[in-house]
């Protein structure tokens, strides 16, 4: 998973943090199915504190970088 970049979107009333959570599910069912355990990152995309502003209506973008 080195090297590899997560691009988040949120747009009108999701939360971002809502669509990280649902990114992460994504990446571990990948991960689950088909690569490598000793390539596997112990955590995939750590926990990201985000003010309150951010859930606003304009879309939002934010890139991960899973390392």
């Amino acid at each position: 998973l080195h090297g590899i970049v997560t691009v988040v979107r949120a747009r009108g009333s999701e939360r971002i943090g809502d669509v990280i959570q649902d990114q992460r599910h994504v990446l571990q069912a990948t991960v689950n199915k088909g690569l490598h355990q000793g390539h596997v990152a112990s955590e995939i995309l750590p926990p990201i504190v985000l003010p309150h502003s951010v859930a606003g209506s304009t879309p939002q973008c934010l890139s991960l970088f899973v390392d």
